[in-house]
């Protein structure tokens, strides 16, 4: 009557038996319960339990996660603390449960990708970009062979990589009191392996000395949201300042607001304001400072490393790099959702309020002493 609408997920189901033989015998109750003494027991079986697909409970991942850490068979002592278990989810599978049934009711698998979507198949995609272990460990851990682990994982990477879509958008920038500064952008190299013949050097990224790949983050001062996602690009023959002249340049307001940027972002003071200089000497402080950047600088590094804990983007990628922008998206999308809703904790910045006609005005940096 209402294909698609429920979902099984295997519970363990308790009985007691003796209800249910007093019902069918009610007049010889207590000759079966003298002569088969075992029914009057409770009877322990699995029956399936039917939920809606669009709602996963996050009890129901994290049972799910138990399985693969914990192993196959359930033991009833030593059992490790609750505290202990979320630490092992944690590191399988790089989030908490709550933010699982989020992606699930996001991406409805059941009417997208598979009518026989499990729960476990979005633990198996997660634990392949959190882990990025081979695919013989990722099927030994799972307990299935290469070809399903592979069948299934694959995609709910794609999947939840198209949600950037959904949850990334650059006017955030303006939610709560923004200020002149709206956002800070800076650039995010990603390993690679060497690239086969021909030789090309823009594939050489000067952060690992090798190969790699480079990202353009952009983050909003107020909030600390990501509100851009750019690439992915050749880092060698992309460097950051190339990248934002590219597309983020033409969507800046000239005149109302600027963004925040390192001492890498040359011939970009039209739109982005550099909180450092780089001279002869070294780098110098801009001048006048304003005491945000430091800290809306230092919250920008600290999203750039919560992505260094998914190892499909600390770690050489080892698929075909055409696939990297989706393993690199759905990190973005989980880590927006974990800022969201809480379980990235981060320092609230919340400049002053902008006042049309009183927004500063950057100076350039007083001319040395003779």
């Amino acid at each position: 009557m209402f294909p698609h609408c429920f979902h099984p997920v295997s519970v363990d189901v308790s009985i007691d038996v003796s209800i249910i033989v007093s019902k069918l015998f009610p007049n010889c109750f207590h000759i079966v319960s003298t002569l088969f003494p075992i029914c009057c027991h409770l009877v322990s079986i699995s029956l399936p339990f039917f939920t809606m697909t669009t709602r996963m409970p996050p009890t129901v991942f994290f049972e799910e996660g138990k399985t693969i850490f914990r192993g196959r068979k359930k033991t009833t002592r030593h059992q490790r603390k609750l505290n202990r278990d979320m630490d092992l989810f944690r590191a399988f599978f790089g989030t908490w449960p709550s933010v699982c049934s989020e992606l699930w009711r996001r991406v409805d698998p059941i009417n997208t990708l598979h009518p026989k979507s499990l729960a476990i198949h979005l633990l198996w995609a997660l634990m392949l970009m959190c882990c990025y272990s081979t695919e013989v460990i990722n099927g030994a851990l799972a307990g299935v062979d290469e070809d399903t682990f592979r069948k299934w994982s694959m995609p709910w990477v794609r999947a939840i990589s198209t949600l950037s879509s959904e949850l990334i958008d650059f006017d955030m920038r303006f939610e709560g009191n923004w200020h002149y500064w709206t956002f800070c952008v800076d650039g995010k190299h990603c390993p690679i392996q060497e690239p086969r013949l021909p030789f090309w050097s823009g594939w050489f990224s000067h952060k690992f000395q090798s190969a790699g790949l480079s990202y353009e983050i952009a983050t909003a001062c107020t909030t600390g949201l990501i509100i851009w996602v750019n690439g992915p690009f050749p880092a060698g023959k992309w460097p950051d300042d190339k990248i934002f002249r590219r597309d983020l340049a033409h969507l800046v307001r000239t005149n109302i607001e600027k963004g925040i940027c390192d001492a890498g972002y040359r011939n970009c003071e039209r739109w982005l304001y550099k909180a450092v200089w780089r001279t002869k000497r070294g780098l110098r402080e801009n001048w006048p400072r304003n005491d945000l950047h430091e800290y809306i600088r230092a919250r920008h590094e600290q999203t750039n490393g919560r992505f260094d804990n998914w190892n499909c983007v600390s770690s050489v990628f080892r698929h075909a790099r055409e696939l990297h922008s989706d393993f690199f998206h759905a990190v973005v999308v989980i880590t927006q959702l974990e800022i969201k809703s809480g379980y990235a904790k981060q320092f609230d910045i919340v400049p002053k309020p902008y006042v049309a006609g009183e927004q500063p005005i950057p100076q350039p940096p007083p001319p040395p002493s003779p």
